[in-house]
C-alpha cells in the first residue's frame, strides 16, 4: 500500500478518534497531520495491516495525551503566575 493510499484509508478514523478525544475540530485536524507526518517519517516497515492501523491508533492517542498536558500545563502555569501576584 502506498502512503498516499494509507492516507485515504486512515484519515477518516485518525481524525474520528482525535474528534472523540479532543472534542475540538481543529485540535483533531492538527492531529491527523501530525500522525500522518510521522508515519511518512517513520522509516521502518510494518509486519502487515493490522500492524499498521494498531501504530497510527497509538500514535493519535499519544499525541492527544501530549495535547491535552501541553494545555493542562499552559492553564496550570497561568494559575500560578495570577496567584503569585497576590
Amino acid at each position: 500500500m502506498t502512503h498516499t493510499e494509507v492516507i485515504k484509508k486512515y484519515s477518516q478514523m485518525i481524525y474520528a478518534l482525535a474528534m472523540s478525544r479532543t472534542a475540538q475540530p481543529s485540535d483533531a485536524e492538527d492531529i491527523t497531520q501530525d500522525v500522518f507526518l510521522k508515519y511518512l517519517e517513520y522509516d521502518k516497515k510494518f509486519h502487515n495491516e493490522e500492524h499498521l492501523k494498531a501504530w497510527l491508533i497509538r500514535v493519535t492517542i499519544n499525541l492527544t495525551i501530549n495535547q491535552y498536558r501541553a494545555h493542562d500545563s499552559k492553564k496550570g502555569s497561568a494559575s500560578i503566575r495570577r496567584s503569585s501576584r497576590v
